[in-house]
């Protein structure tokens, strides 16, 4: 599925470890040069994503260290709207 993406699958599965890991994805310029956006998961009772959640923005409004803080809003949210759906914790969760 990453033919003609530009895409290395080896890079996409480091990013996607790195993702899980810290609990949020992160894109700058991906797609819009200068555009930030930050999404977090979040998950249904029987531990399956049912959605995320993100904030999208210009970089220079999104600086590093607001990146960060955002990205823990985030991830407080979605961890509330997850058990609010059923969601047990991290244990619970598939990927």
């Amino acid at each position: 599925y990453l033919q003609g993406t530009g895409v290395q699958y080896k890079d996409l599965d480091a990013e996607l470890a790195q993702t899980r890991k810290r609990g949020f994805a992160i894109s700058r310029s991906e797609l819009i040069e200068g555009a930030v956006a930050i999404a977090t998961p979040f998950f249904d009772r029987s531990g399956c994503v049912a959605g995320s959640i993100g904030v999208f923005g210009p970089e220079a409004r999104l600086t590093a260290a607001r990146q960060v803080k955002i990205a823990k809003l985030l991830m407080n949210d979605a961890m509330e709207l997850s058990q609010a759906l059923g969601f047990g914790g991290a244990a619970q969760r598939r990927n």
